[in-house]
C-alpha cells in the first residue's frame, strides 16, 4: 500500500510538472502539495516537487514549502535537507540555503549515524560554495567549491563552466582552491 501511495504520489506530482513545463492553463504547484498529502507525505514526492520547479523557475515560494514538508517528514535525511535548500537558494534566500546545505552535508557525513559516501555530497558542497559567494563569503564559498570539485570531476567541470561563478573564477584565491582537484583529476 505505501509503494502504491508513493508511485501515485510521484507521478501526480511529474504530471503538475509536465502540465507547467506545458503552461498549460489551470495547473499550478498546489496539484504537488495535494500529491505529497495524498502519498502518505513521502518524502520523495516533496523533493520531487522540489526539483520540478526550481527546474522551471516558477513558484519558488511553492517549492520552499515543499523543501520545508520533506525537511518536517524527516529531517535527517540529507537530500530532503539539501532540496530545501535548493529551494531557498532559488527564491533568493542564499543565508537560509547555506544553512540547509551545511546541515545537509553533516548528515552526509555521519551526523546521525546514516552517512553517505563522501563523493557523493559533492554537488551539495556546489551549492554550498554557490550559497556562500551569494553571501559575500567569498572565502568560504572557494574553500568549499574546492572540496566538490576534488570529489567529483563531473562537479570539477560544472564549476569550471557554471556561468553563475564567473567572477568568483576571477579571483587570485580560484587557482588555488582548484588545486587539489586538478591534482585528482589530472587537469
Amino acid at each position: 500500500e505505501r509503494d502504491r501511495r508513493l508511485f501515485a504520489g510521484l507521478d501526480a506530482t511529474a504530471a503538475v510538472g509536465e502540465g507547467l513545463r506545458a503552461r498549460s492553463p489551470g495547473v499550478d504547484a498546489s496539484g504537488m502539495a495535494a500529491a505529497f498529502e495524498e502519498s502518505g507525505r513521502e518524502d520523495a514526492v516533496a523533493r520531487l516537487g522540489v526539483e520540478i520547479l526550481v527546474d522551471l523557475g516558477v513558484f519558488l515560494p511553492d517549492a520552499v514549502a515543499l523543501g520545508e514538508k520533506a525537511v518536517a517528514s524527516d529531517g535527517g535525511y540529507w537530500p530532503n535537507l539539501r532540496s530545501l535548500g535548493e529551494a531557498r537558494f532559488a527564491a533568493g534566500d542564499a543565508e537560509g540555503a547555506a544553512e540547509m546545505f551545511l546541515l545537509a552535508l553533516e548528515e552526509a557525513e555521519g551526523g546521525n549515524g546514516r552517512g553517505e559516501m563522501q563523493r557523493g555530497t559533492a554537488w551539495t558542497r556546489l551549492h554550498l560554495g554557490k550559497a556562500l559567494e551569494a553571501c559575500g563569503e567569498r572565502a568560504g564559498a572557494l574553500r568549499r567549491l574546492g572540496e566538490a570539485a576534488a570529489l567529483s570531476d563531473v562537479v570539477f567541470d560544472w564549476i569550471e563552466r557554471d556561468r553563475a561563478l564567473e567572477e568568483l573564477r576571477k579571483d587570485l584565491r580560484y587557482p588555488e582552491a582548484m588545486a587539489r582537484a586538478r591534482e585528482v583529476f589530472g587537469e
